[in-house]
């Protein structure tokens, strides 16, 4: 790009100066057209950054309504947001193709100026030419040097003031780029488990063998229900198999083996909460649109996140996300804990839900996580046994198999997996009952 410049502008000099040094009034009447380049100039100076800085902005919206969707594709699928994310995508498209166009049009509109200002120039020396040479002042050959002079003006002339329209649209992103920165054993079951009627529950994986594809099966033989109401507890170490239960009850994943029940309005909430760009009320409508600020409020209320509203600048009408004001991973959390009271689905499910908090978080998120299940069918898979001491039942996994099936003063007091994890967890002595 420097090298062309400073060869543009030596062009420009030299033909200057030669069409000058043929006669001083060839010069003169070059310079007419001096203002319809400073005018043209001068309008697209007024014109372009603005139109360029809403061309970056629509394509950077656009992005993001993309990228969210696939970072929050699990927010998106557990909330059936599918056609409503695919019309925000189609809606940025269309902004940004409009915002695309309007800056072409500016662009074209420059190059016409710059084109009328070249015509301009070429009548002016064709003029004079003719003048001077019916004067006698001039030769033909002198007003045919003098055109070409001024013919070789127009590449450099044209190549420099792009060189602006380029600067304006970078200047346009560069912009963008600096509000960033400046931003801110297996064990049998323990005695006579609490199961719930298959015929009453809500939910009820019966006999289902699961593999990843391409690995190998990570399920065997799962039976397991959800009653009405009912808070169940996954517990077991890490690789049990946990989350692809709550992916196959979420109909993420299909069975390899066995059937999978479950109700149309079922949501999963895992450890990564997504946030969409957008105010707080638009992240919480996601889940019920047609809700209100009083209904919102009385949410964030009854989840014990109303202490937001206090904390965000604007309330409800808060921007939040990377052009906005960034949530904590706690915060994050209760936003889409909140939002899954909003939903109302028949059957929750909790994958973790709460594990990103810190301690001092923790107590809060179990409060909220606790008020949003409550009354309806939870699977609840818990990092923290403390979790699955207050469901109604727990189901212990080891090796992708249920191993224990009980409640937890049931399971605390034989020795069993689950009393092994809850002394490692507790730091005490497991409670084993007599077995005489």
């Amino acid at each position: 790009m420097i090298p062309a410049l400073t060869s543009a502008a030596f062009t420009i000099v030299v033909a200057l100066a030669g069409l000058t040094a043929l006669d001083w009034r060839y010069g003169l009447a070059l310079t007419l057209t001096l203002p319809v380049y400073l005018v043209a100039l001068r309008w697209y100076l007024a014109t372009a950054p603005r139109i360029y800085a809403a061309q970056r902005a629509a394509a950077g919206a656009r992005a993001q309504q993309i990228l969210e969707s696939l970072h929050g594709f699990q927010t998106v699928q557990a909330y059936g947001l599918g056609p409503h994310r695919h019309d925000r995508v189609i809606e940025a498209s269309w902004t940004m193709l409009r915002h695309t166009m309007r800056a072409r049009t500016v662009q074209n509109m420059f190059v016409g100026r710059l084109n009328l200002a070249e015509y301009l120039g070429l009548s002016a020396i064709l003029i004079t030419g003719c003048l001077l040479i019916g004067a006698g002042t001039s030769t033909v050959g002198t007003a045919t040097t003098a055109m070409l002079f001024f013919l070789r003006l127009f590449a450099p002339i044209t190549l420099l003031l792009m060189v602006i329209d380029v600067l304006q649209a970078a200047i346009a992103a560069l912009n963008r780029i600096v509000g960033v920165i400046t931003v801110p054993a297996h064990d049998g079951p323990a005695g006579p488990p609490t199961a719930t009627s298959a015929d009453t529950a809500v939910a009820r994986l019966h006999g289902v063998s699961f593999g990843y594809p391409g690995g190998p099966r990570v399920l065997h033989g799962i039976d397991l229900t959800v009653g009405p109401g009912e808070r169940v507890a996954l517990v077991g170490a890490s690789g049990a198999g946990k989350t692809t239960v709550a992916s196959l009850l979420a109909g993420i994943h299909r069975p390899d083996h066995g059937t999978v029940t479950r109700p149309d309005h079922t949501i999963l909430i895992t450890q990564d909460a997504h946030v969409f760009a957008g105010t707080l009320r638009e992240n919480l409508a996601l889940a019920a649109p047609d809700a209100d600020d009083a209904r919102i409020v009385a949410a964030l209320d009854a989840t014990g996140a109303a202490g937001l509203l206090d904390l965000l600048p604007d309330g409800l009408d808060t921007t939040l996300g990377a052009a906005g004001h960034t949530l904590t991973s706690a915060q994050s959390q209760q936003v889409a804990l909140t939002r899954a009271l909003l939903a109302d689905p028949e059957l929750a499910i909790f994958d973790e839900a709460t594990a990103e908090a810190g301690s001092s978080k923790a107590e809060l998120l179990d409060r909220c996580s606790e008020a949003a299940l409550r009354g309806r069918a939870g699977l609840v898979i818990a990092h923290r046994l403390s979790q699955a001491a207050t469901c109604d039942r727990i189901v212990v996994m080891d090796g992708g198999r249920v191993v224990q099936v009980g409640t937890h003063a049931e399971l605390t007091t034989v020795d069993g997996l689950y009393a092994q994890l809850w002394h490692s967890w507790s730091g005490g002595d497991p409670v084993i009952a007599d077995e005489r």
